[in-house]
């Protein structure tokens, strides 16, 4: 530990003062009071720490260097006597340089940060709204109404929440009174409240951090610094409470130490990693090395397998994750469906997730990040898979349903035209469905197959809607919303949003057969100034009546003026209110039909204003975009799925016992080329050869009529060894 002495002033006015320390050794088994500072390192990665630290010895002053903004934290905290105690910073009190040293210290983290007095957050230099901010939530903090709403009465919050946004709510009692206590607070601070300071604090690099999270978790008290001002954990809180600017960082951090302190709740390491690595509707939280995604978290985790299990080791990222992904499989096999990479070529084995990439998304068959909505494998592992981290091999039992014989070509899109997250292409939703009545068409004549023959048109349109967006709608929808009606409303939901689609299509084909290239042959009329006169007939009518030839000519012109500004004029007009509601759509959606006009338009364009923007509709329409990039695919049994973009014919659909989807397998080229292509097929019953190939892991598949572990109840077929690479 670090105990901070009084700066050494420079002696030329333009150079800072010099940080001063005195190191400490202490054991965790019987410390003295200290402290722990949470900070940014900030520029890290542009060259080496080159800010000088004086550490007194008992054999005289020796140098350090650490980087920047650490130095002005230092240097801040001794201007402000702040850190009176000992603290813990871990750019100087670990050797950053030592992976061997790193790797055991980090195993103390969660140990440090839980028996420190208290975690100094340093959220950097102060700025004047900064100021503002803290000043504010430290003036409504001393009225004491906010500590005792989130303090002794925290357990009626909601309701008194409930009542402070809607005068119409009937309370009393002491609900009544803290209601009546946050709307007198509201009236003398409210006009006051410094919004950009609110922004510029929650902006602040910290709040993005994953290393911060345990940090501020674990400690029994936390205080905020920002410059020279302070504020204790709830206070911070209570100023963002006030106007309720919530940020999703300081959410999770407060969720997160709200479960450990109140409720002694510790989640798993593999609940805890997806939770802060998924990040499809927000922007990931940070960490400067790939292997801190799973060791940054090792002191928010409960005792179990995977954490025990786990070796810290800043040596080799790949033997970090494939030994997390080995570990979470024997528990959870689903932990596969986070294996999202584009391309099958990576550093790491295909079927081991890399928890560093961008964006990886909740898996296709979750309803929430823990939540699994099939069970085509069952719900638990009768056989743990084997890992071999040398090779890279995942051993899993499972069995091979059939082998991919035909891959759609049409997807469902995202609406880029109007750069939306969350709008789906509607007329690529009309490919795609005609695309699945297609398929759907095709499993009929397939010998075998469920469809096959089947006179009910029923199972063909609930088919249909499951395979649009891999069977969730079907699910939620009655357990959502009335059981009794909930088949029916998504069958007319989905007529009207294939209808919308039909209707976009129709309007943009109108429009660009309206341009001035395509209007003349899209009308069919030819001009007859277009259609050339025979030669014979042109000279005969010049020679016998050259004035009428001459007005022949003239009138030609001017019935080709006269069409060409009528066609310009035409397909303006048509250009012009295509781009008005474009433009109206996309900055002043707000700005709607009339209330008394909107039945009329949706009759007038075919569809049932009873559905349109209604939780059903919103349900469903989210759904369908999970459903984007993905494809359909036809086996050769007759079983019809949508699967990921980068499948390919020949792939194998297998379900892997343990695991809530079906997955897609692909043989290794190189293994069929030594065992022979016969001994890697899977047959018409399901089976494959006694040799073991290798497979590769594409990704989690839908395939509908198996996705609630009828195949294993059915019990015909046969269980094998998948070595997966």
């Amino acid at each position: 530990m670090l105990k901070l002495l009084p700066q050494v002033r420079s002696s030329f006015p333009p150079f800072w003062e010099t940080v001063r320390v005195q190191i400490i050794e202490e054991s965790l088994d019987h410390p003295h009071p200290f402290n722990a500072l949470s900070y940014t390192w900030g520029n890290v990665g542009r060259g080496p720490p080159n800010r000088k630290v004086i550490v007194e010895t008992s054999e005289g002053q020796r140098d350090l260097r650490i980087y920047e903004p650490l130095e002005t934290a230092l240097l801040s905290l001794v201007n402000g006597r702040t850190a009176e105690l000992p603290l813990f910073i871990d750019q100087i009190s670990t050797n950053q340089a030592d992976n061997d040293e790193k790797a055991s210290q980090v195993k103390l983290m969660g140990e440090i940060y839980t028996k420190c007095e208290r975690v100094i957050v340093w959220l950097g230099p102060s700025t004047p709204h900064s100021d503002e901010y803290f000043t504010f939530a430290s003036d409504i903090c001393s009225e004491g109404v906010l500590s005792r709403v989130m303090g002794p009465n925290v357990g009626h919050f909601r309701e008194v929440f409930d009542a402070v946004m809607d005068s119409t709510v009937d309370v009393g009692g002491v609900v009544r009174e803290d209601r009546d206590d946050i709307l007198r607070l509201v009236r003398l601070y409210g006009h006051h409240y410094p919004i950009r300071g609110a922004v510029d604090v929650l902006g602040r690099p910290w709040f993005n951090r994953l290393w911060v999270i345990q940090e501020v978790c674990l400690a029994p008290q936390v205080v905020f610094t920002c410059g020279s001002s302070s504020l204790c954990f709830d206070c911070f809180r209570a100023g963002l409470l006030f106007y309720t600017i919530w940020n999703k960082p300081f959410i999770r951090t407060f969720q997160q130490r709200k479960a450990i302190h109140q409720e002694s709740s510790f989640m798993s390491l593999y609940d805890l990693v997806i939770k802060y690595s998924v990040n499809e509707d927000g922007i990931k939280v940070g960490a400067k090395l790939s292997e801190d995604r799973i060791f940054g978290l090792l002191g928010l985790a409960r005792a179990d397998e995977i954490m025990d299990g786990m070796k810290v080791d800043y040596n080799n990222v790949r033997n970090t994750y494939t030994m997390f992904a080995a570990l979470a499989a024997r528990h959870n096999l689903d932990v596969l469906l986070f294996s999202q990479k584009s391309d099958l070529d990576g550093d790491l084995p295909c079927w081991v997730p890399n928890w560093s990439i961008s964006c990886l998304r909740t898996p296709y068959g979750y309803s929430n990040l823990t939540t699994p909505v099939f069970s085509a494998g069952g719900s638990t592992i009768s056989q743990p898979p084997i890992a071999d981290l040398a090779l890279g091999k995942l051993t899993v039992q499972g069995f091979s349903v059939d082998r991919v014989n035909r891959v759609g070509v049409h997807e469902i899109q995202r609406d880029v035209a109007n750069d939306s997250t969350e709008q789906i292409y509607y007329p690529s939703f009309v490919r795609f469905l005609d695309e699945i009545n297609e398929f759907l068409g095709s499993a009929r004549k397939t010998e075998g197959s469920r469809f096959q023959d089947a006179p009910d048109q029923q199972l063909h349109d609930e088919a249909a809607i499951r395979l649009t967006d891999g069977g969730l709608s079907a699910r939620q929808f009655p357990d959502t919303f009335d059981p009794t009606t909930a088949q029916d409303t998504l069958w007319k939901i989905h007529r009207n949003v294939y209808r919308v689609g039909q209707v976009e299509m129709n309007a943009e084909l109108k429009r660009q057969s309206y341009s001035v290239t395509r209007f003349i042959r899209t009308v069919g009329i030819v001009p007859w100034y277009w259609v050339p006169a025979s030669e014979v007939d042109v000279l005969r009518l010049c020679a016998t009546n050259p004035i009428r030839a001459a007005w022949k000519w003239v009138e030609a012109a001017c019935d080709f003026v006269t069409d060409m500004v009528g066609v310009v004029l035409a397909s303006s007009a048509l250009q012009l209110t295509a781009w008005f509601l474009h433009m109206k759509q996309q900055y002043y959606d707000s700005v709607d039909l009339a209330a008394a006009n909107h039945k009329e338009v949706f009759r007038h364009v075919g569809l049932d204003s009873e559905h349109m923007g209604t939780r059903e509709w919103m349900l469903y329409t989210s759904n369908l975009y999970r459903a984007i990039g993905r494809r359909l695919f036809l086996t050769e049994r007759g079983y019809v799925g949508l699967g990921p973009e980068h499948m390919e014919n020949g792939d194998a659909v297998v379900v892997l016992v343990g695991s809530s989807v079906p997955h897609i397998l692909r043989p290794d080229v190189e293994t069929d080329a030594v065992v022979g292509s016969s001994q890697t097929n899977v047959g018409h019953e399901g089976k494959v050869s006694s040799v073991e190939p290798r497979w590769s892991y594409v990704g989690e598949a839908y395939c509908d009529g198996i996705m609630d572990g009828e195949l294993l109840r059915e019990g015909r077929l046969d269980y094998v060894q998948f070595h997966i690479f």
